[in-house]
């Protein structure tokens, strides 16, 4: 995970060196969230915009201080982590 003060949380390793990454803005108000410190990769599994998967709503995975808790943004994969590495 990411530190407090940056404006995007990743999660993982998933698959391999599979990353996650979410948005820690308030999806209501556009505060930066406090990112729990885990995020499940089948919460973001589906997530296209092309092709939607047809699920249930998933659960909060952020909390901001004006609205409780909310669900940050899945902006999608990569294969960096925290530290800038690559698998190449």
């Amino acid at each position: 995970m990411t530190g407090e003060n940056t404006p995007i949380v990743i999660y993982g390793p998933w698959n391999e060196d599979e990353y996650a990454i979410f948005e820690r803005r308030c999806p209501k108000c556009g505060r930066l969230v406090r990112a729990d410190d885990a995020s499940g990769a089948h919460e973001s599994a589906g997530e296209s915009l092309v092709h939607p998967a047809k699920k249930k709503e998933p659960p909060p995975n952020a909390t901001c201080s004006h609205c409780g808790r909310v669900r940050m943004a899945f902006l999608g994969w990569t294969g960096i982590d925290e530290g800038g590495n690559t698998d190449a």
